[in-house]
């Protein structure tokens, strides 16, 4: 499976066909893009840009990324098995890498954390325990 990621404007302007799944992420009061062509799947989430640190430390309300999420990218994956997979989040640099650094360690065996230093660390690593609690790595 080829992983890729984009920011919000970048999948506004891909044309998606029935080869291509993606995952839209967006902040928890958000609303995902608009998409163009004919995706083979689409599975839209919502969770704001913080990590376990600073959602404890924050005055603010914040929606943090869960295992049921987690869960539910992996079920997505599996189920929807594309050729291409298309992550997106609002910046493209944060939540949208780290589903990319863990699911393609997941799935293609790759280790590429250190190639995306701003992905979100809690992220990655509540995918990766779903992961390993279904005996996927």
């Amino acid at each position: 499976m080829r992983i890729r990621h984009a920011n919000r404007q970048q999948v506004r302007q891909l044309i998606g066909d029935s080869t291509c799944a993606l995952i839209s992420i967006t902040v928890a009061t958000g609303t995902h893009p608009d998409l163009i062509g004919t995706w083979g799947a689409v599975y839209r989430i919502k969770f704001d840009d913080v990590d376990r640190t600073n959602y404890q430390q924050s005055t603010m309300t914040f929606k943090l990324f869960s295992e049921e999420q987690a869960d539910g990218i992996l079920d997505f994956v599996i189920a929807a098995d594309p050729p291409v997979l298309v992550i997106n989040c609002d910046a493209g640099m944060s939540r949208s890498t780290a589903v990319m650094v863990a699911l393609e360690q997941i799935f293609n065996k790759k280790v590429i954390a250190g190639n995306w230093p701003l992905h979100n660390r809690w992220v990655a690593t509540t995918l990766l325990k779903a992961a390993h609690k279904r005996g996927l790595i």
